[in-house]
């Protein structure tokens, strides 16, 4: 037989089991006094949200949402009438998750350049390839010149949502404009997306384009594009692929490493500099300053770690890069005086470590001495 202890929630089952023993249903016999002792009801859960006893799943999906997502974040689109890509885009533009290259950069890849491929004139984002850029911004003014709307001043493409939102037309007729706004980024001027090579030529270039090109930035890309294929000799033989590396039709391992080693690896970098006076975390430092390669707050930002401010911590006056941080900083550039002063050498202007090291080079002195001044030029570099 099951024995009960002597605590509170001990006697409450018992009392429950007693009940069930004699054919009671115990819940409804579990009273409470309410309306000041004047009435009974029998204790129950209450669903309360939105002000709404009925619990149902659309009412507390809102709840949820309303809790835990972003409220800032627009809502999201779905226009009918557009095909799923174009959708697709438009939401991703809308939450800034196009691949841009300001987006890449700030995920850790290295690029070039992050100005925009097309104007060159500001950074590539999301906003600036979809509405400042000046191709963009040509689009976007044919486009409600072509619908006979002119909206106010707007900033993004969440204010043209939010202005066609509000504006006081038919229900058909504004899904006819979202679905303009969401493809006007797909409009091509090729008609035939699918043409092939063969079929744009007959002696010279046959093109079909949806409407005429008067110039601008398209009449340039158009005349370069020309001038780029001008020289092109196109023959009746079947397509196929040529190894025309180091003018070789041969395939090598050997020739493919040497050209995309020329490609990638950096040829200016300077030679791996090793100390043997100094100690190995004094030679790691000083290869890993001439590489570029301290977690300096600006290198950290270009990998995508946020940080409250990119200014030197010690002068507060520049971003903290790896050549601040060793070379122009207040602080930095006073150790350096002291140290050319107390090694009774005053070398001519310079600007970086890479061109101390080169100074070092070629100085007329002996090596034994050249050894001496590079030990103490890394421990400088150690104590900065």
């Amino acid at each position: 037989m099951y024995k009960y202890g002597t605590g509170v929630w001990a006697r409450i089952v018992k009392s429950i089991n007693s009940l069930n023993e004699k054919g009671t249903i115990p819940f409804s016999s579990l009273k409470r006094k309410v309306n000041d002792g004047t009435g009974e009801a029998t204790d129950e859960w209450q669903w309360n949200v939105l002000n709404q006893n009925l619990f149902t799943v659309k009412h507390t999906r809102l709840h949820v949402d309303q809790l835990i997502l972003p409220s800032e974040a627009p809502a999201t689109r779905w226009c009918k009438s557009n095909p799923k890509k174009v959708n697709i885009l438009v939401w991703r533009i809308l939450r800034d998750r196009i691949p841009s290259r300001w987006n890449l950069s700030r995920k850790g890849v290295e690029l070039s350049s992050l100005a925009c491929p097309i104007c060159s004139k500001h950074l590539e984002t999301s906003h600036h390839l979809f509405w400042t850029c000046d191709l963009a911004s040509a689009i976007w003014d044919l486009t409600f010149k072509w619908v006979d709307h002119y909206p106010n001043a707007m900033s993004s493409l969440k204010e043209v949502f939010s202005w066609l939102d509000n504006l006081n037309i038919r229900a058909s007729r504004k899904l006819v404009l979202e679905s303009i706004i969401g493809v006007k980024r797909s409009n091509r001027l090729e008609i035939n997306q699918d043409c092939l090579v063969s079929e744009k030529w007959n002696g010279e270039w046959i093109w079909s384009w949806s409407r005429p090109i008067r110039g601008g930035t398209i009449g340039s890309h158009l005349e370069e594009l020309q001038n780029l294929v001008s020289n092109v000799h196109l023959g009746e033989a079947t397509d196929e692929w040529q190894w025309n590396v180091l003018n070789q039709n041969l395939f090598t391992v050997k020739h493919t490493r040497l050209h995309v080693d020329q490609l990638i690896l950096p040829s200016e970098a300077p030679a791996t500099r090793w100390c043997k006076s100094n100690p190995k975390k004094v030679n790691i430092l000083v290869w890993r300053i001439l590489r570029d390669r301290i977690p300096s707050r600006w290198n950290l930002s270009r990998k995508g770690v946020e940080l409250s401010s990119l200014a030197c911590p010690i002068c507060s006056k520049h971003p903290e890069t790896s050549h601040h941080l060793f070379w122009t900083c207040d602080l930095a550039s006073a150790i350096w005086d002291l140290t050319f002063k107390w090694v009774d050498h005053y070398p001519n202007a310079m600007s970086s470590l890479t061109e101390v090291f080169s100074w070092l080079d070629n100085l007329n002195i002996r090596a034994s001495r050249k050894l001496v001044l590079e030990s103490i030029i890394g421990v400088f570099v150690w104590v900065i």
